[in-house]
């Protein structure tokens, strides 16, 4: 997690020696459908290892290193590790996956907990994960510096910079779809920025 420049090569080396089974919670990500006009690239794992390789360019681009790295590589890693769980197709015959990120944190836990992953690192990557679909619901526009505060508090140990990461990577995941930052992400960062909590809780 911390070295890597593609991780995604780790994932494809499991799936060739099927050691993929040994972790069943990425495993079932494994064909896990997406819907295709916002998913072009495929299945959830696909989607994943695309995010990971996103990861380590944003880290080495915002200079992220050591236990951070690892925080953000293992948060994206299990970003939508709660989609098998959710998937389902709706009336229109399209696949969804409702409350994936809350769904997927106890799947996260368990499967952090399961490669040894320590504690201070589990704490900090859970509420990534739960939270890298917040806002959205909102128009970047529209949201406000109590909407950034709140947000802050809930990331716990966690931050709205790495938050703000986690969801590029995920945006940067779904090719043809274009990379980078979305709206969304950048008004969260910017507000953040403007009230000196990107890094830190507000007062």
């Amino acid at each position: 997690c911390t070295k890597a420049t593609k991780p995604s090569a780790g994932i494809a080396f499991l799936k060739d020696t099927k050691w993929l089974e040994l972790f069943p919670d990425v495993a079932a990500m494994h064909d896990s459908p997406q819907d295709p006009e916002w998913h072009p690239e495929g299945c959830v794992l696909t989607h994943t290892e695309y995010c990971m390789d996103a990861a380590a360019k944003i880290a080495d681009r915002e200079d992220v290193q050591g236990e951070d790295r690892t925080v953000l590589m293992l948060a994206v890693m299990c970003h939508d590790i709660g989609k098998p769980a959710t998937s389902a197709k709706n009336e229109d015959g399209r696949w969804t996956n409702q409350k994936h990120a809350s769904v997927g944190v106890p799947i996260a836990e368990s499967f952090l907990e399961s490669i040894g992953a320590h504690p201070r690192i589990i704490k900090r990557v859970l509420p990534l994960v739960a939270e890298h679909m917040a806002l959205l619901s909102i128009r970047p526009e529209e949201i406000s510096e109590t909407h950034v505060r709140r947000l802050s508090r809930r990331l716990g140990d966690a931050t709205i910079s790495e938050l703000v990461n986690v969801m590029e990577a995920d945006t940067s995941g779904r090719p043809p779809l274009p990379k980078g930052r979305s709206e969304r992400a950048q008004a969260i960062l910017t507000i953040a920025k403007e009230l000196e909590i990107q890094d830190s809780k507000p007062k």
